[in-house]
């Protein structure tokens, strides 16, 4: 995109100015909450997570406020909305409410900007229990990042300003702290959702639980071989889903990617595996068309978690307890992954849900996705209890030399 505008503006030094005091604030809070004895990592962690919460509240707050109920920056007045108006021109999807962006920020300023107020808490009462929230709210942060500019780089960056220099290198890289390369798999061309004229459940829908079944059976055997017969019910339930979700990343997922980069999309693509996702594409049109946010999640889910389940898989058949800080991280990407999977669906009206057909909504919408919401969770708690009880009784111990 071009900008006729200069490259360095009175709104852009307000900008900087504004996020700067941010940072005095943070300092000044670490200061004054923080005892003296902190060390120097607490009081940095302190810093970083009351800058954090600041630039969440704050900025990304006010965002919102200018982008939901039918709001957008580009139609806003007042001095955060010239804020946003100036970031709009490095990234044009921040000024029309773009409703990839509008579902990160939600679940950022709700989710990532009450984490770090919580932890902050932690850090105040030296409770070690704030490691966990601190995996939680880093791994959630890191998914924002690439789901921020993922999409764009999937669909040929046609939104974001990388011939202006302050642009590019100030707001773009240095406020997201990404890599300042660009690539592009091609631009297919969308279009808009149908919803054909077939029976709820066809031999293809058939197919396509058949083989999800057989993945669990695998997943059984798997467990059966791998894990000692004196592992616990719990472990072994563990296996048996981290199991299960790598071979759905493997056979289904990454078919999904195959179909879906270079230009390719499901609904031109032939083979059995494309019709089972073109069948998935009846209930939400966006796996059919190579849907960018869509491709950009797949694209993490598979590199990402796939490798991270084989881990914990490993770590599990050694009884390695390491093992539930990598489950954290899992967890936390696939709820993020859950969530940014419908939230832009729902902010602009879920044009491409199909959610009129009993099959496609309950099986393949509700029941496929919720049980990467439910199963996460569970483990998340299971692991919170034990990282904290473990953490607990250590400070306890450190605590009882030093007496």
């Amino acid at each position: 995109m071009s900008d006729s505008l200069p490259i360095f503006n009175e709104t852009s030094a307000y900008s900087l100015a504004f996020v700067a005091f941010i940072g005095v604030v943070a300092v000044t809070a670490s200061r004054t909450l923080l005892p003296k004895t902190a060390s120097w990592q607490d009081k940095f962690t302190f810093i970083w997570l009351a800058f954090d919460a600041g630039i969440h509240f704050v900025f990304e707050g006010s965002f919102l406020y200018y982008s939901l109920f039918g709001r957008q920056v580009n139609t806003s007045s007042g001095p955060l909305a010239q804020m946003w108006k100036d970031y709009a021109r490095a990234d044009a999807r921040w000024g029309f409410a773009d409703p990839t962006i509008v579902s990160m920020e939600i679940l950022t300023v709700l989710g990532a900007g009450t984490t770090s107020l919580y932890v902050l808490k932690k850090l105040i009462q030296d409770d070690p229990a704030r490691h966990y929230w601190i995996v939680v709210l880093s791994t959630a942060e890191l998914y924002g990042g690439w789901m921020t500019f993922a999409p764009e780089w999937v669909s040929g960056s046609q939104y974001l300003t990388t011939s202006n220099a302050f642009h590019l290198w100030v707001y773009l890289v240095f406020m997201n702290v990404i890599p300042s390369c660009y690539f592009s798999f091609g631009s297919p061309s969308q279009q808009p959702a149908v919803t054909p004229a077939m029976s709820q459940f066809t031999a293809t829908s058939a197919y396509a639980l058949t083989s999800i079944s057989a993945v669990g059976v695998a997943a059984i055997v798997a467990t059966r071989r791998l894990l000692p017969k004196t592992a616990s019910v719990k472990d072994k339930f563990t296996f048996i889903w981290l199991a299960f979700d790598v071979g759905i990343h493997a056979a289904f997922d990454s078919a999904f990617l195959y179909f879906s980069l270079f230009g390719r999309q499901v609904n031109t693509s032939a083979g059995p595996l494309a019709q089972l996702w073109k069948d998935y594409a009846r209930a939400d049109a966006r796996w059919g068309v190579a849907d960018p946010t869509i491709v950009s999640m797949e694209l993490i889910t598979v590199i990402g978690t796939g490798a991270t389940i084989l881990y914990i898989m490993q770590k599990l058949v050694q009884d390695d307890p390491a093992r539930h800080y990598w489950i954290i991280v899992l967890c936390t990407a696939e709820l993020y992954g859950g969530w940014m999977t419908f939230a832009p669906e729902w902010l602009s009206g879920s044009q491409n849900l199909n959610t009129g057909d009993a099959f496609y909504l309950w099986v393949y919408l509700f029941f496929l996705n919720t049980i990467w919401v439910f199963v996460p969770i569970w483990l998340m708690f299971d692991s919170y209890r034990y990282i904290a009880r473990s953490l607990r009784v250590l400070q306890k111990a450190e605590r009882a030399k030093k007496a």
